[in-house]
């Protein structure tokens, strides 16, 4: 969970508190909490507008749809986005624009360049990702005043709404505020597929997260295309409590801060997926360790078939 988002002007420093990414559920507490950094300058490839107007208003191939379209893999392990607006909020239609999609785009070149695989997006036939919209049926201020836990009530309507693929995780971008994190997956072991990404988070700080555009160029990842990355990774079930850097941050790694995992001390600025590939992703992960994300059933090329945790619990 990407919590507490500072700006510092003078330094250009984006300060990101990361307190147990994925906590949630029922009587679940919230692990202990660290200062990272990531810097905040921006490249002329990013939108430099708030997150939900940082998108080019150009008209997706099939317009909007309310649900999940026929996939393009039939009967693999994928994940399927949804635009959700909390039924108070102005709906800014980021899933009828191309903003999302190069985003995740981006997302996933970068999750590639050190890894030779990608995350498997649930996409239509005609090869854009499907990205669903969802109008919740709660106000903002239902969901915001469940902080931490706000993702639980966000879960509980996804369902409801119908979205239940047991080969599904569902990635929700969720038009609204929450004063706690810009981005919550399940707890490890949980077996939920829903993570949340909150465009309006820490509404009550200098610098929430809408402060940081999507990247508008697939070549290159910025903080909004780190955070579902970072989110999606913990919703897969790691980092696991064999890995030997991750002793001090509960699923998180504290050795390296290019590492897309870590939580510590240093400055966060990912540049690489578990660095030395003896973590949770790679061949140097020890046999003892039951869980390796090259294994992963929602990446391709598809190595292994390994499923995040009791999944799925719908």
């Amino acid at each position: 969970m990407l919590k507490n988002i500072i700006f510092r002007a003078s330094s250009i420093i984006l300060i990101v508190m990361l307190s147990g990414c994925g906590v949630g559920g029922g009587g679940g507490s919230i692990a202990g909490t660290s200062s990272v950094e990531i810097s905040s300058n921006k490249s002329s490839n990013a939108s430099s507008s708030s997150v939900s107007n940082s998108s080019a208003v150009t008209s997706s191939v099939s317009g909007r749809s309310i649900l999940d379209r026929p996939d393009k893999f039939i009967d693999k392990y994928q994940v399927h986005v949804i635009y959700a607006v909390p039924s108070d909020k102005q709906d800014h239609q980021l899933d009828l624009t191309n903003g999302l999609e190069v985003s995740l785009n981006a997302a996933n070149n970068f999750f590639f360049k050190t890894t030779n695989q990608k995350i498997r997006f649930d996409e239509t036939d005609s090869g854009h990702i499907d990205i669903s919209f969802l109008r919740l049926p709660m106000n903002d201020n239902y969901y915001a005043s469940k902080l931490a836990f706000a993702r639980e009530s966000v879960q509980t309507d996804v369902r409801t709404a119908g979205f239940n693929d047991p080969k599904k995780i569902y990635l929700v971008y969720y038009e609204g505020t929450n004063e706690a994190t810009c981005g919550n997956a399940p707890s490890v072991g949980s077996g939920d597929g829903v993570t949340v990404l909150y465009l309006h988070g820490l509404g009550n700080f200098s610098s929430p997260c809408d402060s940081q555009g999507f990247t508008t160029d697939v070549s290159v990842a910025t903080y909004w295309e780190f955070v579902p990355l970072h989110e999606l990774v913990h919703t897969l079930s790691f980092v696991g409590a064999c890995a030997p850097h991750g002793k001090t941050q509960p699923t998180h790694t504290s050795d390296d801060p290019s590492d897309l995992m870590y939580a510590g001390d240093q400055p966060w600025r990912p540049t690489t997926i578990d660095p030395g590939q003896d973590d949770y992703y790679g061949v140097n992960v020890l046999p003892s360790c039951p869980r390796n994300l090259m294994n992963s059933a929602f990446l391709e090329p598809q190595l292994g078939a390994e499923i995040p945790i009791n999944f799925p619990h719908n």
